[in-house]
């Protein structure tokens, strides 16, 4: 009688504590739906940036190099001296516009391929002038082929000025890539854990784009932009605060899955250790600033 008595306990214990593994997972479950429902609530959010930052940035992008690019088309028009040397000073005007607007993006302002490159044509220039002051002196065939010679030499420049530049600012479009697959990538993750590791990728890159924005003023000065910077920053606050909760439901299922009877009924009926939302290894996407 008293065999089947223990007997009888021992078969509740294990359904009472089965029953708490099976509702501790279901608390799980249920947190895991409030932060997964607010990540996605920023990822959607990405596709507004993306947009947003992408025409800005194909407009900046496309401005800061047409004139150049127009002034290099000329130069391969022109017919005569007069219309080489107007084309040269098409140029000029070009080139201080773009070294103007370089100044607005820091990776093209400190590259040293740009200092170079610019440095050279302000040689170069200093050469053709003289050039052209001898010419008007002299009036000669030669004096003329130097000004050409010089004015080519320039102009031959013009590609690895524009690779250098498209190079620093292409690290833009790389972002925005990045952004819409890891996007796509959650909305098809299965997991908790496969969608934490994607949220990780996330904050990265959003740390990136918002990094680069600074170099762009029409971003700085665009409402909807920084508006959805906001919302973005509120979001992670909600996802922090959720996220404990999360922790909190899977420490105390971690530990019941430990203790016994519990540790032999874990693995054959599924459960498992659970991973915890570790949003310390998360970068914060956004960094809201204090102005007084």
């Amino acid at each position: 009688m008293n065999f089947m008595f223990l007997i009888c306990v021992l078969i509740a214990y294990v359904i009472v504590n089965f029953t708490k593994m099976t509702s501790g997972k279901k608390k799980i479950n249920s947190e895991w739906e409030q932060v997964d429902a607010q990540l996605k609530r920023k990822f959607d959010l990405t596709q507004n940036l993306v947009e947003i930052f992408n025409e800005c940035f194909v407009q900046d992008e496309t401005n800061i190099l047409e004139d150049v690019i127009a002034a290099q088309n000329n130069f391969f028009r022109a017919q005569n001296p007069q219309q080489i040397i107007d084309v040269n000073l098409q140029m000029d005007n070009a080139l201080k516009k773009l070294f103007v607007e370089t100044e607005n993006y820091t990776s093209l302002k400190e590259s040293s391929e740009l200092k170079n490159l610019k440095k050279k044509f302000e040689k170069i220039q200093t050469q053709i002038n003289e050039c052209i002051a001898d010419f008007q002196n002299n009036m000669t065939e030669n004096a003329w082929r130097q000004i050409e010679n010089k004015i080519r030499q320039k102009f031959s420049l013009i590609p690895n000025l524009n690779t250098t530049v498209e190079k620093y600012i292409s690290s833009e479009k790389i972002i925005l890539d990045n952004i819409n697959q890891i996007r796509d990538n959650y909305f098809h993750a299965q997991t908790p854990e496969e969608k934490m590791q994607i949220t990780k990728q996330m904050s990265i890159e959003l740390k990136r784009l918002f990094d680069a924005a600074e170099n762009y003023p029409k971003l700085q000065a665009n409402f909807a932009f920084t508006n959805f910077e906001q919302k973005i920053s509120k979001i992670e606050d909600k996802i922090d605060y959720l996220s404990q909760n999360y922790n909190e439901a899977v420490k105390k299922y971690n530990e019941s899955t430990l203790i016994y009877p519990n540790n032999f009924l874990s693995k054959p009926f599924g459960f498992r250790k659970i991973k915890y939302f570790n949003t310390d290894e998360l970068q914060r996407s956004t960094t809201l600033k204090v102005e007084f």
